[in-house]
């Protein structure tokens, strides 16, 4: 995303999950990395995963929540 960095395009994996949530500090730049990803030509597999109503790293208070396990924390990550 930055100038001079590598293109997006050649990420090394065959799915990317991007998550955050709506009251987080970097939902802004979380949303842009998405966009990113997508706009870049990326052959895998990429989703969004926003929570609504909690804040960042909300998973490390709250790992029994059901938006724990959406993001991987209560368990296998959804994406490898």
């Amino acid at each position: 995303m930055a100038e001079g960095a590598p293109s997006l395009k050649k990420l090394g994996c065959r799915k990317l999950l991007v998550s955050s949530t709506e009251k987080d500090i970097a939902l802004a730049r979380a949303a842009a990395y998405y966009q990113a990803v997508m706009a870049s030509g990326w052959p895998g597999m990429c989703e969004w995963l926003e929570s609504k109503g909690e804040e960042h790293v909300f998973f490390l208070d709250k790992p029994e929540c059901d938006e724990s396990d959406a993001h991987g924390q209560g368990g296998q990550l959804p994406c490898r």
